[in-house]
């Protein structure tokens, strides 16, 4: 069955694993693998201060692995966080500096508020800070592993088509593939997301699954 043929209120009813197919389940050609060449910048994806820590935790480690040379924190909501009250950008940019990266490498992007506008704004500040690099680079997108199905569909959307997409993942704190339905907290997260990708779907923003 294809996911444009099932009814929206039907998503419920599906098993954990045709959820985890659906949600998680992306073109290993699209992920950037140990070894690859180093992408030109990272985009690193705004969330709420539990997985945005964890995804900046990422990015860190993926920068000091060579995987990139800038890093683009992006997301313009407030949050109240460990280090006091400040948007998604500000505070992934200070885990990046916990973690090590050093403050020329962080761009910061405060302007989105959607994960469109991360790509969207994100990419502005990306072209800024590589100024004349050239027409094609790669791009790695730093997310949750349960958010980078529909966030590679967006930058392909949205980013330049001379750019190559890769995808990078921030596994940990309980929202992976094999995790998710035993804390309601991430069950939320991707039954939201099953829901955001059903809708790309039916719009033709992201190829059909079958599952």
């Amino acid at each position: 069955m294809k996911l444009r043929q099932l009814d929206e209120k039907d998503l419920p009813s599906l098993s954990a694993e045709q959820i985890s197919h659906i949600v998680f389940d992306v073109p290993p050609a699209a992920v950037a693998a140990a070894g690859y060449a180093p992408a030109a910048a990272a985009l690193l994806l705004g969330a709420n201060p539990r997985e945005a820590e964890v995804r900046a935790g990422a990015a860190a480690r993926h920068f000091h692995e060579g995987r990139f040379p800038i890093v683009v924190p992006t997301g313009a909501v407030r949050h109240e966080t460990r280090l006091g009250e400040m948007t998604e950008a500000e505070f992934m940019a200070r885990i990046l500096l916990e973690g090590g990266v050093p403050e020329d490498a962080i761009v910061v992007e405060n302007q989105a508020a959607t994960t469109r506008e991360n790509m969207l704004f994100g990419m502005a500040a990306i072209e800024r800070a590589l100024k004349p690099r050239g027409p094609s680079f790669d791009i790695c997108v730093v997310t949750s592993a349960h958010h980078l199905r529909r966030s590679l569909a967006l930058a392909r959307l949205y980013l330049p088509r001379t750019a190559r997409i890769l995808g990078c993942t921030a596994e940990g704190a309980g929202g992976g593939r094999d995790e998710w339905m035993r804390d309601a907290f991430w069950t939320g997260k991707v039954m939201a997301e099953l829901r955001y990708i059903k809708g790309m779907a039916d719009h033709g923003e992201i190829e059909d699954i079958f599952f």
